[in-house]
């Protein structure tokens, strides 16, 4: 992967009382960006990729939990690794939150990095965040520039919000009205107003997806099957996976979702803890 990254900088953030101005779009792009990642990995025979964003100076990384996770097989992909802010290098990343009911449906990860004094994020709480204003998403929508590791800062506004009732409890989701593309999963949803990471970018709402999903296991199953039609010289099972291939990581219609960020920062503090626990021992 070759992706140039910004200068490092320690970010540091506006204070969120106090009657504090909002950030514009352009100040949270600048101030906010080099905290964010992308990640990649190996699952099954592809490759998956998604966007990760820094919350401690030593390396802690939150994404969604589906980059790095299979949601199908619910087994945790091969091989995480990311570029560090000013470093060109492959850093290998880990998976520090368990492989779980409740961070799969939260759809969040934790992941560790080795690092020292890097740029981070810090988390807010989604519930205190108002309908109708803005938010910054950055990500790396890898599908849009054919595999680039180009980061995009994205404009977005908070369009609603609903908390649902899940198996492993309570499930806090945002709503938004602007990018929804592939490779921004995982990436933050910061509030404009507090310069604070409100949410974990988790779908693209084209209403579909759960179709183009189906069609491409039946495509898939077909092929295992050792089958296949071709007309003219051109083999339809391969034509008919590229055309799904290419609605499900180019379609947007500018709806996207995310999770909360309550659970995954409560998560955090348990994880840092206990690490801090196991140096001590």
């Amino acid at each position: 992967m070759n992706i140039k990254q910004v200068p490092l900088v320690l970010i540091t953030l506006y204070a969120s009382a106090g009657g504090a101005q909002p950030f514009t779009h352009s100040e949270s792009c600048a101030k906010f960006s080099s905290a964010v990642i992308p990640l990649q990995s190996v699952r099954g025979t592809g490759t998956s990729m998604g966007t990760g964003f820094i919350v401690s100076p030593d390396g802690w990384i939150i994404t969604a939990a589906h980059v790095v996770i299979d949601p199908d097989t619910k087994q945790v992909d091969r091989m995480i690794q990311t570029v560090l802010p000013g470093n060109n290098s492959l850093s290998t990343v880990t998976l520090e939150s368990p492989n779980d009911e409740f961070t799969r449906v939260h759809d969040f990860a934790l992941l560790k990095v080795e690092g020292t004094n890097l740029p981070f994020l810090t988390f807010g709480n989604e519930e205190r965040v108002r309908i109708g204003s803005g938010a910054t998403i950055i990500g790396f929508p890898f599908s849009a520039l054919s595999g680039a590791g180009v980061r995009f800062c994205l404009s977005a506004s908070i369009a609603s919000g609903a908390a649902i009732a899940t198996p492993v409890g309570k499930l806090d989701i945002i709503f938004l009205q602007g990018p929804s593309v592939e490779g921004i999963s995982g990436a933050p949803v910061i509030s404009e107003e507090t310069g604070e990471v409100v949410g974990i970018v988790t779908l693209k709402l084209t209403g579909i997806t759960p179709a183009l999903r189906q069609q491409k296991r039946n495509v898939e199953a077909f092929r295992a099957s050792g089958s296949s039609v071709s007309f003219g010289g051109v083999n339809v099972v391969d034509t008919i996976s590229g055309l799904i291939d290419t609605l499900e990581t180019q379609l947007a219609n500018g709806l996207g979702a995310a999770t909360g960020a309550k659970d995954a920062a409560e998560k955090l503090t348990e994880a840092q803890k206990k690490a801090a626990a196991d140096v001590v021992k």
